[in-house]
């Protein structure tokens, strides 16, 4: 079996980096200036989505073509990678910044961590 590797910058802090949940050869992450990108690393290019905000800290899947974007703002945007559109927002009350967030497919619930310090669960 050949192994490949390879090399992208986005020339931007990275906030969060994941594996695509079902693709194998898929990874995705989030920069600071508000920009979503995922790379398939047989491909030469990576799909870039901007999402007209800054502060893109954290990011999850919620299924194979649905993202979570958490923001420094405490704001959340649902992302459809199909379209690609924010197909809704809206923010954690209790979270000045959202820092990392987790998603369980089994309850359909899901966490933030961030600050103040703090841990929020959604159902």
């Amino acid at each position: 079996q050949t192994q490949r590797s390879g090399y992208y910058s986005p020339n931007e802090v990275i906030g969060s980096v994941l594996w695509h949940p079902t693709e194998p050869f898929v990874v995705s992450c989030t920069t600071d200036n508000g920009v979503f990108h995922v790379l398939d690393t047989r491909a030469s290019f990576p799909n870039v989505f901007g999402t007209e905000k800054s502060d893109l800290y954290a990011h999850c899947y919620r299924d194979d073509y649905t993202v979570l974007l958490g923001y420094g703002d405490g704001g959340i945007s649902v992302l459809d990678l199909r379209r690609p559109a924010i197909v809704s927002s809206f923010r954690d009350p209790c979270m000045a910044a959202i820092g990392e967030i987790r998603y369980d497919r089994n309850t359909g619930s899901f966490v933030c961590f961030g600050q103040p310090r703090c841990v929020t669960l959604t159902q």
